[in-house]
């Protein structure tokens, strides 16, 4: 059995559209990594390296709760990111776990509401966002 861990709960908006993902730390440092590596080109705040000692501690999630959203909002809202080759920028979303049509959202909402299409209503409803907030992070 696996001991507690602490899963971050993000909520991130695009137009009118809402995400709510859950992403424990290593999932976070996988994509810090990634970045590192992919994106070394482009200026994007990168994430400290806590100790797992102390990755329960209040003042240790209360940090890595700000480096988070700051991460995520520099990331989804970086004009170089959002040019991006369709491979790498597909492979960040689902390393956040967004659609890989993140982007389109807003445009659809419009076509939408012009069109009252609905299986574009259908479809947006079914997929999962340039606001970020980390609403909480939780122990589990």
């Amino acid at each position: 059995m696996f001991g507690a861990y602490t899963v971050y709960v993000i909520e991130v908006s695009i137009g009118k559209v809402f995400f709510k993902v859950d992403l424990r730390w290593s999932d976070l440092k996988a994509l810090n990594e990634y970045l590192a590596k992919e994106l070394s080109d482009v200026k994007i705040p990168r994430l400290s390296n806590t100790k797992l000692l102390n990755n329960k501690d209040t003042k240790v999630i209360e940090t890595r709760k700000l480096e988070i959203e700051e991460l995520i909002l520099h990331l989804l809202m970086n004009e170089s990111f959002i040019a991006r080759d369709a491979m790498v920028k597909g492979r960040i979303l689902g390393m956040l776990k967004l659609d890989s049509n993140f982007y389109e959202y807003p445009a659809l909402i419009r076509e939408l509401e012009e069109t009252g299409n609905p299986d574009m209503k259908n479809m947006l409803q079914q997929d999962r966002i340039s606001s970020a907030q980390l609403t909480k992070a939780s122990i589990r």
